[in-house]
């Protein structure tokens, strides 16, 4: 889901679904909250049809095509997470907690004190040769995402991802050849320039904003030690047919 901001209010909120038709109750629950859908670009319709995930690209390809309108606006992205795998509690309380960090506390700590390019997020992933906003929840100036080069990878690179199965891409590649493959969605934000000059500092979202304190707890958690009672919750879930929902908080 891409929020458009301008003068610190939401001016424009929409929604896209990726590789495969919308689940019509929550269809239902986003439009009821003011959020339009909007249909992926023909050419994630052409990939699907012949088998080929299109992942998180769709969305973003529409928010880039979006800040190219609308220059002196701000941009908000969330996703599911793969909170749309019923059976996994920890992939909902981890995107309620992050998208609480970046509706509520990005608020005041991007939105109301950032200016010119600039791109925030929770979650700072700084090891490694790409470092980004682990999660892939942000909010970004249409100025610094206008320095961005078209997030979509080539048609035969994302045949490759699907090719080599899960997880559907490299995430040891670095930067400007990769990631490769689904990873190359988290990555484009910080790393998607045109010219090096124009990249960026990563900027953390330290607030934790009105995600409930539940889901803050087991987030914290999660991050800080990549292990915890919920992988086991998972598990069993998956195993026994379980869904959660979706969880609402």
């Amino acid at each position: 889901m891409m929020l458009a901001l301008g003068n610190r209010r939401y001016c424009n909120a929409f929604y896209t679904i990726s590789d495969g038709a919308p689940d019509p109750e929550i269809q239902a629950f986003i439009e009821s909250r003011g959020v339009t859908y909007q249909p992926q670009a023909p050419v994630f319709d052409a990939l699907l049809a012949n088998g080929t995930a299109a992942f998180e690209f769709p969305t973003l390809f529409s928010l880039w095509t979006w800040c190219k309108v609308h220059p002196e606006h701000s941009v908000a992205y969330l996703h599911s997470l793969g909170s749309h795998k019923s059976w996994s509690l920890r992939r909902q309380l981890t995107r309620l907690s992050l998208q609480g960090q970046v509706l509520t506390a990005g608020k005041d700590e991007c939105e109301g004190r950032l200016r010119g390019k600039w791109h925030c997020g929770p979650n700072i992933a700084a090891s490694g040769c790409w470092p980004h906003y682990r999660g892939n929840f942000w909010r970004a100036s249409c100025e610094h995402v206008n320095t961005l080069e078209d997030p979509t990878p080539p048609k035969i690179e994302l045949e490759r991802a699907m090719a080599k199965g899960a997880p559907h891409g490299n995430d040891t590649v670095c930067p400007p050849h990769g990631p490769t493959g689904r990873y190359w969605a988290e990555a484009w934000i910080v790393h998607g320039h045109a010219d090096v000059a124009d990249k960026l500092q990563l900027v953390e979202i330290q607030g934790m904003g009105d995600a409930h304190w539940f889901c803050r707890l087991v987030h914290r958690v999660f991050m800080k030690n990549h292990w915890n009672l919920l992988f086991l919750i998972d598990k069993v879930s998956y195993l026994m047919g379980t869904t959660w929902g979706p969880i609402r908080m």
